[in-house]
């Protein structure tokens, strides 16, 4: 297996994927410029992604809840930038 190295590297990945998480939650609070839903999106992978060993027989678990995590982050993403957009032709068609 080529990428066989990425299982002693895991647990150290995933820790640093949600102490990055808690850090862009962080600024998302205090100035909220990035986007609410693509942290809903990450948040769902790493919820996904769960790689600690005592931990593998609720895996399945982990994948659903994350996964429907993701969708929903994914379904809120698609519908904001379809009501923005519909906003956008409605001003337009206003302003002639």
């Amino acid at each position: 297996m080529p990428l066989v190295f990425f299982t002693k590297i895991a647990v150290p990945m995933w820790l640093v994927a949600v102490g990055l998480l808690i850090v862009t939650i962080l600024i998302y609070l205090k100035k909220p410029c990035i986007s609410r839903n693509l942290i809903i999106i990450n948040s769902g992978i790493i919820i996904a992604g769960v790689p600690f060993q005592p931990l593998q027989q609720y895996s399945l678990f982990f994948w659903i809840v994350g996964g429907a995590i993701v969708l929903s982050g994914i379904f809120l993403f698609i519908r904001d930038r379809t009501i923005s957009k519909k906003c956008e032709h409605e001003s337009k068609e206003g302003a002639k």
